[in-house]
């Protein structure tokens, strides 16, 4: 039996010399209103020292039902970073170089925290092969969901593979839904989460350059 934990996250990434990564996140409810989602794609190039995160959002709540749309993109060549930001109306650009001493700063003390994947009693489904990558894929479905609340359970159920070399994580899925009492009924609150994790890439070209308006 191969051992189901993943490395972390960070970890498994810096084992690669480039990559393309997703992060799809959806978090809605309690009502209809009330939705959060968030679409991340990040592109790096570790010999080139060049990074590219693309992120769009759409929330809305029951205090604020106009839906809101951004868009932002940061890229990071070298010691140089621009973000641009866009609501759809405005845009917003934000330029910075850094030191060297800085830059060491900052990634010493982001590399002292990492996502670590756990799954409860995942059972193996699996080798299968995703995006190029031969894994181990493995089904598990989350518990003590509702036990507070009283909630009925809708979804509670996730999947994972990892990597048979090296044993990081390689795709995940996630998906859970609660609701206190039938769909329709005004006084029904529902709760509904996904999460998407996927290694498009690895060890492939990156093409990575500042826009015009990061450099006008």
């Amino acid at each position: 039996q191969p051992a189901a934990s993943p490395m972390g996250i960070r970890e498994g990434l810096a084992s690669f010399n480039s990559f393309r990564m997703t992060m799809n996140t959806i978090n809605n409810g309690p009502t209809p209103l009330d939705r959060n989602e968030s679409q991340v794609e990040i592109k790096y190039d570790a010999e080139n020292d060049v990074r590219h995160m693309h992120t769009e959002t759409v929330s809305s709540s029951a205090e604020y039902p106009e839906e809101e749309s951004t868009l932002e993109d940061q890229y990071q060549i070298g010691l140089s970073t621009c973000t641009i930001s866009s609501d759809g109306e405005y845009t917003d650009v934000e330029t910075q170089e850094i030191t060297p001493l800085q830059r060491d700063m900052t990634e010493s003390a982001s590399n002292l925290f990492d996502l670590i994947i756990t799954a409860e009693n995942p059972t193996l489904v699996g080798q299968e092969t995703v995006n190029g990558i031969p894994s181990n894929h493995y089904t598990f479905r989350v518990t003590g969901l509702g036990d507070y609340s009283g909630a009925e359970v809708k979804l509670a159920d996730g999947e994972y593979w990892v990597a048979l070399d090296g044993q990081y994580l390689v795709k995940y899925l996630l998906a859970l839904e609660a609701a206190t009492g039938p769909e329709g009924d005004p006084a029904t609150e529902i709760m509904h989460s996904e999460y998407n994790f996927e290694l498009q890439e690895t060890n492939q070209p990156v093409n990575i350059s500042m826009p015009p308006e990061c450099t006008s």
